[in-house]
């Protein structure tokens, strides 16, 4: 699982699943990068279940058809 880590000045760690499936995690400057592995960890479910849910609405879309 490939994600981005953005550092800034906050106090929680964060996770976000954009639009296109990419996957962005919003960590505080002093993080460690095991404190973000293990974030990851804990939060494996629920990626896997919003990036499932993203994959079934792109193919459920429904066309169109103009009579």
């Amino acid at each position: 699982m490939d994600y981005t880590i953005q550092r800034s000045q906050r106090k929680k760690i964060t996770l976000i699943i954009e639009r296109d499936s990419s996957i962005i995690i919003r960590v505080p400057h002093q993080a460690s990068n095991d404190e973000v592995g293990s974030f990851v960890k804990r939060k494996k479910i629920r990626i896997y279940k919003k990036l499932a849910e993203k994959k079934f609405m792109q193919i459920t879309d429904i066309k169109k058809q103009y009579v």
